[in-house]
């Protein structure tokens, strides 16, 4: 099921802050993005309605967000339509561990390399996007300090992983996944619509993540630390976030064990 322009809009204005007054303004935003071919399927000929599914709408929020920190447009959605298998894995999963009732974060961590005709063997003629995922758990891990019983092979490790995260968050651009989706939750409940409008694309996108070898992170396995919810954007009112994502996983299917 794919959703109109005009409720594309209403829910990517919700993500973005866009105040009312200005909703003219973002919509020939929207039409002059669509007619450079973003998101990814809405340049259609005359006379043909665009139609947004999961994929137009979350590469929309993820645009607003890089626009917000200065990246131009086109530079933007280069950014997105390069790395999109790893956005997409990102969020589905955020989506597998919200479904599970984990209160972990996630996190899109960017780095953009604009110098890379330079750095790149042989030269390129475009930036470089590199995307990774990261739990709030994951980030902090990188400030722990090691315990007195540690062996020096293990404080070598630590030292290492810590410098390694703490590398990749400056000099990354870090966008949280959760509460993009749950404010998306939150527009779909106004336009009398649930999460499970994209649950056939979640689908699809959960197939070709395990196709490519994309290893969802056992967040609630694997560390045994508490969550730090720092999100005021998380739970919105009247969302629950483990109903809302099984929803939109609802055509995924079960593993047992």
């Amino acid at each position: 099921m794919s959703l109109t322009f005009a409720e594309a809009q209403f829910l990517v204005s919700l993500v973005a802050g866009i105040q009312p007054e200005k909703g003219e303004t973002f919509r020939s935003r929207l039409k002059q993005w669509q007619k450079m071919g973003f998101p990814e399927g809405t340049k259609v000929g005359r006379g043909v309605k665009a139609q947004y599914g999961a994929r137009q709408i979350l590469q929309l929020v993820l645009l607003v967000k890089l626009l917000r920190i200065g990246l131009t447009p086109e530079r933007a959605q280069s950014v997105i339509k390069e790395a999109w298998t790893r956005f997409m894995g990102g969020f589905v999963e955020a989506l597998i561990c919200m479904s599970n009732g984990e209160d972990h974060l996630h996190y899109f961590t960017i780095q953009l390399d604009a110098l890379s005709e330079l750095t790149t063997p042989g030269g390129s003629d475009h930036m470089h996007a590199f995307v990774d995922v990261f739990t709030d758990t994951e980030m902090l891990m990188a400030w722990d300090e090691p315990d007195d019983d540690w062996t020096e092979e293990e404080r070598q490790q630590q030292a290492y992983s810590s410098f390694l995260v703490k590398n990749r968050m400056a000099v990354s651009i870090i966008v949280e996944i959760d509460s993009l989706l749950v404010w998306i939750w939150a527009g779909l409940e106004v336009l009398k619509k649930g999460p499970e409008v994209f649950a056939d694309e979640f689908a699809d996108w959960e197939r070709l993540c395990r196709e490519i070898d994309f290893q969802s992170q056992p967040s609630q396995e694997h560390f045994d630390t508490d969550a730090h919810n720092q999100s005021i954007a998380l739970r919105p009112n009247g969302i629950d976030r483990v109903a809302a994502a099984g929803a939109a996983l609802l055509k995924v299917p079960k593993v047992n064990g």
